[in-house]
């Protein structure tokens, strides 16, 4: 908090500035940061504490398509620092997932359908406040980066034994099979479809157009 008779605290600057003159999806520089937010400091190291508190900020390493020395606000976190988690408990959680997310099945390191490159985060089971007293680490679990912030982002409702139990045990008799064969080895390829999607989407907007015409010319719809 900031003390009684004083300004707002560089911190608070910072906030305040990405989250009102920014916004999610906005795009910055570290100069415009320090001209725009009254009173900013240090203002890489402001970036670090709110990552703290759970804003997502990226750079050009998280997202290719930012410009050099940009970043960009993908989710707007608190002003609370959210309880840290020791480097023992959090190797312990990543080997209990063999180091895979338990929310998409991909392993660190590996390659999504796109071209990323899968990085492991913690995550919960059952979303906690940010002004939680403490961690518990029987509610931790590993998650993608984009597996986490969608998870944020999307901001959905807890999920339950009975309505996920339903929907598993209500599936076609072949989808069942499939679906057994994905949670045993915790990973689910993507499919032909998929994949082509996936790879339909990093060519450029005009053979992306020429390609959907075809497509739909195949089969009749154009």
């Amino acid at each position: 908090m900031t003390p009684r008779g004083q300004g707002p605290s560089s911190l608070e600057a910072v906030a305040t500035y990405l989250r009102e003159a920014i916004g999610v999806g906005g795009v910055f520089t570290l100069a415009e940061l320090r001209a725009n937010a009254s009173g900013a400091t240090q203002s890489d190291r402001r970036m670090r504490d709110l990552r703290a508190m759970g804003w997502i900020i990226h750079s050009r390493k998280d997202d290719p398509t930012i410009g050099m020395g940009e970043y960009r606000v993908v989710f707007i976190g608190g002003m609370v620092p959210i309880p840290t988690v020791s480097d023992r408990v959090r190797r312990e959680v990543f080997d209990r997932a063999q180091n895979r997310c338990q929310v998409c099945g991909y392993a660190a390191g590996e390659t999504y359908p796109d071209g990323g490159v899968v990085r492991l985060q913690l995550g919960h089971w059952v979303p906690k406040g940010q002004n939680a007293e403490k961690v518990d680490p029987s509610n931790l679990r590993a998650e993608c980066h984009r597996c986490n912030e969608g998870i944020r982002d999307k901001k959905r409702s807890v999920v339950t034994t009975e309505a996920v139990r339903a929907r598993v045990l209500g599936l076609p008799a072949k989808s069942k099979k499939e679906m057994a064969g994905w949670i045993r080895s915790q990973h689910r390829e993507p499919s032909v479809p998929e994949q082509a999607y996936y790879d339909f989407r990093q060519l450029p907007p005009s053979e992306q157009a020429a390609i959907l015409d075809e497509l739909e010319r195949s089969i009749g719809l154009n």
